[in-house]
């Protein structure tokens, strides 16, 4: 499968947001930052799921951070760190969306199911309700004449 110009683009983009993140966001403990860039790479993943375009996306985001790291030797260890959270996470993400997806779509109809019974019975109860009524004011009111 060949990487179109709009995936590349798209990526492109999100890398771009992380580098910048990564880039300004000030230190929070001990000079460390939260990773944007990991983020974004994670959500390429998720949206994308396509193997060439994840391995660019997690080189081209190790080297992004690693120019904005601000421990000294960090430079390998961002790039490492990238490949390495790409090949573990990327086999992860169909199985985890699978399920992600199969809880929440049968427990969306299970809950229009649920709607159905309430539904139909709120029906049948006033189907039964009217005939019965029906029934008993027509007994009532031939009686009365």
């Amino acid at each position: 499968m060949r990487i179109s110009t709009k995936d590349l683009a798209q990526a492109a983009l999100l890398v771009a947001i992380g580098f910048i993140l990564h880039a300004f966001f000030p230190p929070i403990v001990m000079g460390m930052k939260p990773d944007f860039a990991l983020a974004m790479m994670f959500i390429l993943l998720i949206i994308k799921q396509d193997f060439k375009l994840g391995f660019l996306v997690a080189v081209s985001t190790g080297i992004f951070t690693a120019l904005t790291t601000g421990f000294p030797g960090g430079q390998v260890a961002n790039m490492v760190d990238k490949l390495l959270t790409f090949m573990i996470v990327y086999p992860l993400i169909p199985i985890t969306i699978e399920k992600i997806i199969y809880r929440y779509y049968y427990s969306f109809w299970y809950s229009f199911e649920w709607l159905y019974i309430l539904g139909y019975s709120c029906i049948a109860s006033w189907i039964a309700r009217s005939l019965y009524g029906f029934i008993f004011d027509s007994s009532n009111s031939s009686s009365s004449s």
